[in-house]
Order: structure tokens, then C-alpha cells, then sequence
């Protein structure tokens, strides 16, 4: 309500729980005012829709089911938008839940359900229709990355963390009056009533569940257990500054 009473919409795409009970028109019923108005172009196929957030600016939101994939009518709905906003003068943005880029090597085969499985169709088209900047979530980090095709052009995959995941991240966006730049704000919690030392206790909260994790995913595929546990803790650390945004760059990327 006061986000909203400062002119700033309110605008949600669906999340992989948000698929558990299979209530597509569920959910665009109770987020009517949340981007799933009449006032905006709703696919058919999916949870996705395009919305004016402002004149001048176009936002699509593109719902990826339940592990991470886009259904190709949904693909040519997200374009035909986005190539229609851009013939009209718009800029255009899109919200997606998993990553349409991977954050790092092996991504897509350690977390298999944190990227979009058919991710490079949905990429080339977002990029044919003249989209520069997809901002995504699902694994509750906040990293940067981007894709250059052969044309030289380029999309960003701009993942956001969230509030309740170390390092707490929020992040606040600032257009100039042409929507034709774009810059971007990131700022994390960093006291919570009732923890003395809220960012330390979020970090190790972090790290126990991804240990935790880990070892599940080691114990499903028959790895020895002390292997296993050792290789855990060690994949929880590295986990933990790539949350944090601390990993070195990697010169090969640069």
C-alpha cells in the first residue's frame, strides 16, 4: 500500500511454487492489480502478459511453469509484444522467474531447474525483437551476466536476491525520462529487530541450507558420504560468495 501510494505499480510473475496447484486463472484472478488487469495483453498459453508500467515503457512478464520452461506460443507472444512496443516507440523490459542466461559454468546441469531448459530460443527472440534487459530471480542471488550474439548484440540477465536470503538484496532501478537508460541500485537489510547481528546470522542461515542441500543432491546420486560431506561444505562456501557478489572475475569472461 505505500509502495503503491507513491505512484510506484506493483507488478508480480509467477514463481515456481505458484505453479504447484496448477491454477493458471487462479492466479490471474488474484493478481488482477498486480499486472494481470484488463488493461493488459494477456497470453493464452501461459502466465505471461505485457503491461505499459509508464508511457514509454513496456514491461513483459513471461511465466516459465513450474521447472523452468517457456512454452514456444508464449515465446512468439513475448516477441510479437515486445516487437509491437518497439514500433510504437517503447522501450521494453522483461521479468521472468528462472535464468534466461546461466551465472555460472555448469549451472544448467548442477541446477538444472534454476535456468529456462529451451532458455537460448526464448533469448534469440527476446534479442530479434530489439529487448536489451531481462530481469530474473528463482535462486536468491544477485548477479549479473550477458549474451552477445553474432550481430554483436547484446542482452543482460539481471538476477535479483531476495530480502529474506543472505545478502538480503533489493534493488532499486532509475530511468531517465527517455526510458533510455537505465541505472541500477543494489542495497541489502542489514538489521533486523530482535538479531544482534542480522547479516551474520542470514549468512549462516544460508550456508547450513545449502550444505543441506548439497548433500541431498550427493546422496541421490550415490556419491561416497565422506566425498560427499566434504564436497558439500565446500560447494556451500563457494555458493555463499557468489551470493554475496565476491567471486573473482573469471579473465575468460571479461
Amino acid at each position: 500500500t505505500e509502495v503503491k501510494s507513491e505512484g510506484i505499480p506493483v507488478i508480480v510473475i509467477p514463481g515456481n511454487h505458484d505453479y504447484a496447484y496448477g491454477e493458471e486463472d487462479g492466479f490471474r484472478q488474484t493478481y488482477r492489480h498486480f499486472g494481470y488487469g484488463d488493461d493488459c495483453e494477456q497470453d493464452a498459453n501461459s502466465l505471461s502478459y505485457a503491461t505499459g508500467l509508464f508511457p514509454g515503457l513496456t514491461l513483459i512478464g513471461i511465466g516459465t511453469e513450474k521447472q523452468g520452461h517457456a512454452r514456444s506460443r508464449s515465446i512468439r507472444f513475448a516477441s510479437e509484444q515486445a516487437k509491437a512496443a518497439r514500433e510504437r516507440g517503447d522501450e521494453v523490459i522483461v521479468m521472468v522467474h528462472h535464468s534466461l542466461i546461466p551465472h555460472f559454468y555448469g549451472q544448467e546441469a548442477f541446477m538444472p531447474f534454476s535456468t529456462i531448459d529451451n532458455g537460448e530460443i526464448l533469448r534469440d527472440s527476446l534479442i530479434n525483437a530489439g529487448v536489451k534487459v531481462v530481469f530474473t530471480g528463482h535462486y536468491h542471488v544477485t548477479d549479473n551476466t550477458r549474451y552477445t550474439d553474432a550481430l554483436d548484440r547484446e542482452i543482460y540477465d539481471l538476477c535479483t536476491g531476495s530480502p529474506i536470503a543472505y545478502p538480503c538484496d533489493y534493488r532499486i532501478l532509475t530511468f531517465d525520462d527517455d526510458f533510455c537508460t537505465l541505472k541500477i541500485t543494489t542495497e541489502s537489510v542489514t538489521s533486523l529487530e530482535g538479531y544482534d547481528n542480522f547479516p551474520a546470522y542470514a549468512k549462516d542461515r544460508l550456508q547450513e541450507a545449502f550444505q543441506t542441500w548439497a548433500a541431498n543432491w550427493f546422496a541421490e546420486h550415490d556419491v561416497n558420504e565422506l566425498v560427499a560431506a566434504t564436497m558439500s561444505q565446500s560447494l556451500a562456501d563457494a555458493f555463499v560468495i557468489h551470493a554475496a557478489g565476491d567471486a573473482p572475475m573469471n579473465p575468460a569472461t571479461a
